[in-house]
């Protein structure tokens, strides 16, 4: 299937229970080799206990990809007690769709069990920044080493001296006059406006004429170059990933082609401050030379401002939306 189709999550419907419980079966018994107990059920087992188990209590999403189900989440508040991306659909953007309307749903904090051996499960939610709070047991009859994870909103203090600065970059499949990119070109005027008009938008660059896309700081003609300055990290996010710019983002790959390191990042700088295209291409190779630290950072790990009073890092948000 093609990774290009949008996924869309929407909430169970009684239609989908046969297609859905048995995706979700056959995904238990792929995913957990080493847990006897899941490969002991059977499909009717399976169908019984999301019956009486997952639909009485839990609020259930389903992913679709063209009409096929792809992923499903249960959520009983804070708790995701049910989570699978189907085989064949993984490292699509499927599992970060869901947990996407998790967070919708439980703004403030998700909590979750995994088994200790789901190594990539792991390295998912660890991404998105839950944490481990302990490690156990499963209760009885899996006996299975497990692992409890948490997740809690991470709000950015506003501070009265300094401002968020990014840096981004994105390499062009095409010249920017190529029909291959005429829906990109139709949509930066009205992205643009939407920036300037966002919530803690403080600055961004842009030629005397408003373009930003005319400014190339590199060899390579077809990087695209945006740099801005915002209030603190959770305004540009609500404008990255939550204003209508995120249907932009959906279409990056058509437009995109990827980096293979990092393509963006943070710092700060006093308010007032307006960094250069130097300073912004200094911080973005330092962050890919040595990583995140307070003085180049991503979303994934947000340092507070210098003028904070606790100078460690908090977990933020993985970015959900890779786009180059």
């Amino acid at each position: 299937m093609r990774d290009d189709l949008e996924i869309s999550v929407r909430a169970y419907s009684d239609r989908d229970f046969d297609d859905l419980v048995a995706r979700w079966h056959e995904t238990n018994l792929v995913g957990y080799p080493y847990a006897d107990e899941h490969q002991r059920h059977t499909l009717e087992d399976s169908r019984a206990f999301f019956q009486a188990k997952i639909l009485p209590s839990c609020a259930v999403w389903v992913a679709e990809r063209a009409e096929t189900l792809v992923g499903l989440i249960a959520i009983e508040a804070p708790w995701i007690r049910q989570f699978a991306v189907f085989p064949g659909h993984q490292r699509r953007g499927v599992g970060t769709m869901l947990l996407r309307k998790a967070r919708e749903c439980c703004p403030a904090e998700l909590r979750l069990y995994t088994f200790q051996r789901n190594d990539k499960a792991r390295a998912f939610y660890e991404r998105h920044g839950f944490q481990v709070v302990a490690f156990g047991i499963s209760p009885a009859p899996e006996l299975e080493p497990d692992v409890e994870y948490r997740w809690v909103r991470v709000e950015v203090p506003m501070s009265q001296h300094f401002q968020l600065a990014q840096v981004n970059i994105a390499r062009l499949r095409a010249p920017l006059d190529d029909p291959l990119l005429a829906g990109f070109v139709a949509r930066l005027d009205d992205v643009n406006a939407l920036a300037d008009a966002a919530p803690g938008f403080v600055w961004r660059l842009q030629t005397d004429a408003g373009d930003a896309t005319a400014l190339r700081p590199y060899d390579d003609d077809r990087i695209l170059f945006n740099l801005s300055v915002w209030q603190n990290p959770e305004r540009l996010r609500e404008f990255v990933y939550r204003s209508a710019h995120v249907e932009v983002m959906r279409q990056r790959k058509s437009w995109f082609l990827r980096f293979d390191e990092p393509y963006y990042a943070l710092w700060w700088v006093p308010s007032g401050h307006i960094p250069s295209i130097d300073e912004a291409k200094e911080r973005l190779e330092h962050l890919r030379a040595h990583g995140e630290s307070a003085h180049s950072f991503s979303f994934a790990k947000l340092f507070p401002s210098p003028d904070s009073p606790d100078p460690r890092p908090s977990p933020g948000f993985a970015d959900p939306c890779p786009s180059t």
